[in-house]
């Protein structure tokens, strides 16, 4: 089964609460993160075309759009 999160998060330090909150909900989510059935799945996702493990990897509605560059390339051309 494969199990993605999508968490939004601030990071301005002006609005405290919501910061503690969010840096909770992340802590929870790395700690489910580091079963090693769920580090395979997710490591053996972010391998390219040669079987290494890129990163960053950009996924959008579960599919794998690319690194940096690919996101660069598609912000340009205002797919998102």
């Amino acid at each position: 089964m494969t199990r993605w999160w999508v968490i939004y998060m601030t990071t301005q330090r002006g609005v405290q609460k919501a910061l503690k909150e969010c840096n909770a909900a992340r802590a929870v989510l790395q700690d489910v993160s580091m079963d090693m059935g769920f580090r395979e799945e997710l490591k053996s996702s972010m391998k390219d075309g040669r079987g290494k493990v890129m990163v960053p990897r950009v996924f959008v509605r579960g599919k794998d759009v690319g690194g940096l560059e690919e996101v660069v390339r598609i912000a340009e051309d205002g797919a998102f």
